[in-house]
């Protein structure tokens, strides 16, 4: 696939998770992924799965804005925000109902038309900060 057909298959991803199209969004990612975050990696679409459901959970209005993508072969790099009230638990912390925002990078890995691995890194001392969780 070109640099610009992996870059579509990002946004698209990207746009049902902000429908809240969960399955959607996870039919985006391969059967074998595997995602890198700082504090775990992530397998397969169970644990994709896991993970948005958790974000949607807490953050049930949820909306990502793609602020810059850049691809370049098999790889599609996003720089992002997301801004929501945090109605569920996260980190830890129960609901505060207050607003947040919160900014982070991916750089996914392409192969199949799909989502086949990817390293993430997300603000989450910014979020607990604005959740006054840690001061």
């Amino acid at each position: 696939m070109s640099a610009e057909a992996n870059k579509t298959v990002v946004c698209r991803y990207l746009e049902e998770f902000n429908e809240g199209n969960l399955e959607a969004a996870v039919a985006y990612f391969s059967d074998d992924l595997v995602g890198h975050e700082p504090a775990r990696d992530l397998h397969g679409r169970d644990g994709i799965r896991h993970s948005l459901a958790g974000f949607c959970s807490a953050f049930p209005d949820i909306r990502v804005t793609v602020e810059d993508l850049v691809a370049e072969d098999d790889r599609v790099v996003a720089r992002w925000s997301f801004r929501g009230p945090h109605e569920g638990e996260v980190l830890s912390v129960p609901p505060t109902h207050r607003r947040v925002s919160v900014k982070g990078m991916i750089l996914y890995r392409i192969s199949g038309g799909r989502i086949a691995e990817y390293w993430g890194s997300w603000d989450r001392l910014g979020l607990l900060q604005q959740l006054s969780a840690f001061l």
